[in-house]
């Protein structure tokens, strides 16, 4: 019994925090004015708030842990999780330039988009986010999380709107309108 109410007050918890988050989100980005598309505050503070306790906790495991040496590496991985949120935050950025758009991703670095270059858009609900696949074959993801989100698929809209799939049509659309897809279902 105490296995059910154990999960049940994690699930509680985890629900509460993805609201807040989901919350933030929205309010940061109905305040946001700036030009570029990028990640707000709360990705940050997520990954800050992830990271630096179970690096602490990794630190603790290699310094007191005499025997189990690997603990030290499971906390070490955990905290690689809040670093990627943080890397995220810095690196990640869209801006909308008269014949497209330039980029920077984590992976994939900085470059340049021409809408003539857009072949297919596409939403993942399940990931939320958007897809956009170039020319060369390269697909753009573009978070639901990033602020600026709405004016830069009203953009891709207006000047791409033959690429979006039928199926994320509507996704697009409301985006495009103000009324992002939620984080959370």
């Amino acid at each position: 019994m105490t296995s059910v109410l154990q999960w049940a007050l994690w699930a509680v918890l985890f629900t509460l925090a993805m609201s807040a988050v989901a919350k933030a989100v929205r309010r940061q980005s109905a305040a946001y004015t700036g030009q570029d598309v990028r990640h707000g505050t709360v990705v940050l503070v997520t990954g800050l708030v992830t990271g630096l306790p179970f690096l602490a906790g990794a630190v603790a495991a290699a310094v007191f842990a005499d025997k189990d040496r690997w603990v030290s590496l499971v906390f070490l991985a955990f905290s690689s999780l809040g670093a990627y949120l943080v890397w995220e935050w810095r690196i990640v950025r869209f801006r909308v330039v008269p014949e497209g758009f330039e980029y920077r991703t984590l992976l994939k670095g900085p470059g340049t988009a021409r809408w003539a270059d857009l072949v297919a858009a596409d939403y993942s609900p399940s990931m939320k986010w958007f897809t956009v696949t170039l020319r060369d074959g390269q697909v753009l993801r573009v978070s639901v999380m990033l602020l600026g989100l709405e004016p830069f698929i009203a953009t891709l809209v207006a000047h791409a709107g033959h690429t979006i799939a039928p199926g994320a049509r509507a996704t697009f659309e409301a985006t495009a309108s103000g009324q992002r897809p939620s984080i959370w279902e």
